[in-house]
């Protein structure tokens, strides 16, 4: 099992989230590195795979700073 499953099972609990992405592509990284707290899209084919949502609508997808350790997120993942 991951070290992340446990941040992965908080991110369902707290947001009631239909998804949870988590990725360390180069493009992902440097999102977050251009966006404040929070990286938000529209019009990409893969919002449709998140229920509720639809090719025009607005994502907003929380940016959390990174940690050495990943139960040291918990905290920041609360906010």
């Amino acid at each position: 099992m991951s070290a992340c499953y446990p941040l992965f099972r908080l991110t369902f609990h707290l947001r009631d989230a239909g998804a949870c992405i988590h990725t360390h592509s180069i493009h992902a990284v440097l999102a977050t590195l251009i966006s404040a707290d929070t990286f938000v899209v529209t019009h990409l084919e893969m919002i449709k795979g998140i229920e509720g949502h639809g090719y025009r609508d607005r994502l907003e997808v929380p940016i959390i700073e990174n940690t050495p350790h990943e139960e040291e997120l918990e905290a920041s993942m609360r906010e």
